[in-house]
């Protein structure tokens, strides 16, 4: 599916999950998440420790022609993407071939709305060229005459859920049986199709970003929030680390990351860096010279900073406006067989041999971990896990207010704050008020007497640029 196209169509499936709490497939990944509540006044920074996967399979080319190819994937609120990558025509002079995003996928994906239990997305392209007219001397009795041809990458990268894929398609061949003194070029050529896995009952699994926690949040506050990314990453360390000599560890030459407004037609946010794995711009990560979202020392990864908006006075659909749910989509594609050198074919000038088109991408799964951080405004939190508790029991609630006062940030103390309740259906009311103490924390008993759902509030100031601050819920249940 296009890039762009990533938003409208996730609406169904995104409202569903995230707001109706549909089960999750289980993940073939490792997720760890560490939520740090007002690190600083105001803001709330989530640490994700994860890990993203991709599938590459490699296919010769070695004639002119039409090609095909298409990915099949399942359950149907899960979400994948299908990427051909080709080799651009090789200029005679250049020590290497970059590996080029080769065409736009096409397809669709399922939802609730229509009885589909699968997905389907498809690339169709002509080869008009084949780079690597060489024969290899140990195969020149096969159909194909000896001829290498080009190799090209079909990679798979699963960005909601985990994925069961297969994909299958047919590429344009030489084919010495039918015409004897075929070559790369001329009319003679047969079409060779593929299947992965070998099975039409089999699938690959490809694990890509889980809805809800730790992916699913919502800023509070009018401010600035921010998405941050680095890799590549060991999880199973402790203390977990970022590798900064990105020649220990792989170091995908593609990253993207997707922001939505969980109940809305809405992208929030989007980047990819996808260019020419090879050239100079397509393989190492972005440099940031430090102090964006909050890493001091210069850093490579991704960064992006993201206004959050008063809800009740901006309708700008693309705004990112605070309460509002939203879904962090990250992924990360192109791994390279040797890191230190980066996916491109290196090649003598001239090539002399078949050898000198050795593919440098890595086949198969890959599965690379990095470190993501959310900041979120919330200038008023309380502690959000959920309880279950006997009928008659008491919980205590307890919170922290902060806000910008111009100046800087501070702890607010000596302020009222408003415990309100929900049950069911019902609206929100006042329970009970607590005070702020020097630190801005404030705590409260509550005792319900059915399963209930608890917030903070406060009349906002100017300051704030909220007329009324309110945190995020808190579920506790009630059993007899």
């Amino acid at each position: 599916m296009a890039r762009s196209l990533k938003g409208t169509i996730l609406f169904v499936a995104l409202t569903l999950v995230l707001l109706f709490a549909f089960a999750s497939t289980a993940l073939a990944i490792s997720i760890t998440s560490t939520e740090v509540q007002q690190s600083s006044p105001g803001m709330t920074v989530r640490t994700i420790w994860g890990q993203a996967q991709v599938y590459q399979y490699p296919i010769k080319i070695n004639h002119i022609g039409y090609a095909h190819v298409e990915l099949t994937f399942k359950p149907s609120w899960a979400n994948a993407d299908l990427y051909v990558y080709g080799p651009d025509e090789w200029d005679g002079v250049s020590s290497k071939i970059a590996y080029d995003y080769f065409n736009v996928n096409q397809g669709y994906l399922s939802d609730f709305k229509v009885d589909l239990p699968i997905n389907k997305e498809y690339v169709d392209w002509y080869v008009p060229y084949v780079n690597n007219k060489f024969k290899d001397p140990t195969k020149l009795t096969d159909r194909s005459g000896g001829y290498i041809g080009d190799t090209y990458y079909i990679v798979i990268v699963a960005f909601d859920e985990t994925c069961q894929t297969q994909i299958w398609g047919y590429v344009p061949t030489i084919d010495v049986t039918y015409a004897p003194s075929a070559d790369p070029t001329d009319d003679w050529q047969v079409l060779q199709g593929f299947r992965f896995p070998k099975s039409a009952t089999a699938w690959q699994t490809v694990a890509g970003t889980p809805y809800g926690q730790p992916f699913a949040f919502a800023p509070t506050s009018m401010g600035t929030e921010y998405l941050t990314m680095q890799w590549p990453t060991d999880i199973t360390t402790t203390p977990k680390t970022v590798s900064t000599d990105h020649s220990l560890g792989y170091r995908p030459a593609e990253y993207e990351s997707y922001l939505y407004a969980a109940d809305w037609y809405t992208v929030l946010q989007e980047d990819f860096e996808g260019s020419r794995p090879g050239a100079a711009s397509g393989w190492a990560p972005p440099t940031w010279s430090g102090n964006e979202g909050g890493i001091t020392n210069p850093w490579y990864g991704y960064y992006e900073p993201i206004t959050v908006n008063d809800p009740t006075t901006d309708p700008d659909w693309m705004s990112a406006p605070a309460g509002k749910i939203q879904h962090w989509v990250t992924s990360l594609g192109l791994v390279a067989t040797t890191p230190a050198n980066g996916p491109a074919i290196m090649l003598p000038t001239p090539p002399t041999s078949f050898t000198d088109f050795a593919g440098p991408m890595k086949a198969g799964l890959s599965t690379v971990g990095y470190k993501g951080t959310v900041g979120l405004p919330q200038n008023l939190t309380i502690n959000t896990k959920s309880v279950s508790v006997l009928k008659g029991l008491s919980v205590t609630v307890t919170g922290q207010l902060a806000l910008d006062l111009g100046s800087g940030v501070a702890w607010q103390s000596g302020v009222s704050v408003t415990i309100q309740k929900k049950v069911g259906s019902s609206s929100w009311v006042k329970y009970t008020t607590a005070m702020t103490g020097t630190d801005g924390k404030f705590s409260a008993k509550v005792t319900p007497t059915a399963t209930t759902y608890w917030r903070a509030t406060w009349t906002g100031t100017p300051t704030t640029g909220l007329t009324t601050e309110t945190s995020l819920s808190k579920k506790i249940s009630v059993h007899l």
